[in-house]
């Protein structure tokens, strides 16, 4: 064969390998350019439908990346925030490094809207929410200022589970056991609206139980004078 001609095939092969390549990509892109849409347009399940028409055809395309943060963004819209805590971990594992700013910022809002609204219940999910909230609070990150806002949340929820477990010790009179809670509240919830009601009622089993009594009320008055709890001192 003349050598004119291989060179000719192997442009040719070369071309449609490109080509098929090119047609690959562009078609991933279409892809998800149209959930995109459908999802701007609020019919997600046509988005999902159409993230995963693309994750089957085009696996190892970027764009198929990009697909599984979407369908987990999607399940979040949705509210079903057990399924999208498990998707966004599921990302995480896969690709560590690729936006885990914004994958902890979900990944914790995903925990945080399973917490239940009463603080007598199940609150351990908090601590999940709040893992992923803490690397965003050390870092100068764009998620900051609204982490806190969830991580205030949070705590004011346990401080209140905590203040309510030493209220109804304390009426037991499991004092013990009441003290121990409300020394949690006040040294890991400094911020809690419940650190007054956690003082004074300090203040009241420190004198039941020979302790130092007046630590907790010069804080109490020194820290929130102008509190029911101070005024009734």
């Amino acid at each position: 064969m003349p050598i004119v001609l291989i060179f000719l095939c192997f442009f040719c092969m070369f071309g449609c390998v490109n080509a098929e390549k090119t047609q690959a990509r562009f078609t991933a892109k279409k892809y998800y350019e149209i959930s995109l849409q459908y999802k701007k347009e609020g019919k997600l399940s046509k988005a999902l439908k159409t993230l995963e028409e693309l994750k089957k055809h085009f696996s190892y395309d970027s764009y198929s990346l990009s697909a599984s943060l979407l369908i987990a963004d999607i399940h979040f819209e949705r509210r079903d925030y057990v399924l999208a805590a498990g998707l966004y971990t599921q990302f995480q594992k896969i690709y560590p490094k690729t936006k885990s700013q914004y994958v902890h910022y979900q990944l914790g809002r995903s925990y945080f809207y399973q917490l239940p609204k009463s603080a007598d219940k199940d609150l351990s999910v908090g601590e999940l929410a709040l893992q992923n909230f803490q690397p965003l609070l050390r870092k100068s990150s764009p998620y900051k200022k609204e982490a806190k806002k969830y991580v205030k949340k949070i705590q004011t929820l346990k401080s209140k589970k905590d203040f309510l477990a030493a209220l109804f010790y304390s009426k037991k009179k499991w004092n013990p056991s009441a003290w121990k809670r409300l020394q949690i509240l006040i040294k890991e919830y400094p911020e809690s609206p419940f650190v007054p009601e956690a003082l004074l009622l300090s203040y009241k089993l420190a004198k039941k139980m020979n302790k130092n009594p007046s630590s907790f009320k010069n804080r109490l008055l020194k820290e929130f004078p102008k509190s029911e709890q101070a005024k009734s001192l």
